[in-house]
């Protein structure tokens, strides 16, 4: 029965494990992502095409991989395989968005605009409670420090 127990508990925490470690992936190449689009529009033609082939070759590997765990089918489908993370269902749902577009030749930059849009409207706001959590996380350090500081010189007194 216990040995029972630790396999359930080994089960759940690699499962967990993982959907952390696809979270963070694919949340980390959406922001590369956004900052290779937004970077696009103002980079020169040579500096384009080169962040266009690595886009596209990004794009290229995130739909084998979610063809091969059936996530995606082959004609830009939702998979059989559900998806327990949102940062996989936003990936499968610019996939499926840009169905349409899958015969032109720049069909990989349009999956990848369609897939940081959001991110590009909430960039401010981002941006914004970053800054703010990080002002507070100084000023509570600093405030530790000098009651810190504080306290040792009226232990010494």
């Amino acid at each position: 029965m216990r040995k029972q127990r630790l396999r359930q508990v080994y089960v759940l925490l690699r499962q967990w494990l993982h959907r952390t470690f696809v979270t963070v992936v694919l949340s980390s190449v959406r922001f590369l992502m956004h900052l290779w689009i937004r970077n696009r529009k103002k980079a020169g033609p040579s500096k384009r095409r080169k962040k266009d082939l690595q886009t596209m070759k990004v794009m290229g590997v995130l739909e084998e991989l979610l063809a091969n765990t059936d996530q995606l089918k082959n004609d830009r489908t939702k998979g059989a395989t559900p998806v327990y993370t949102s940062a996989g269902q936003h990936v499968i749902d610019a996939f499926v968005s840009q169905r349409p577009r899958q015969q032109e030749s720049d069909y990989y930059i349009f999956v990848a605009q369609a897939w940081v849009e959001e991110l590009e409207r909430n960039e401010l706001r981002t941006l914004l409670i970053w800054v703010m959590l990080l002002s507070g996380i100084f000023m509570g350090i600093v405030t530790f420090i000098q009651l810190w500081i504080l306290l040792e010189a009226w232990d010494v007194e």
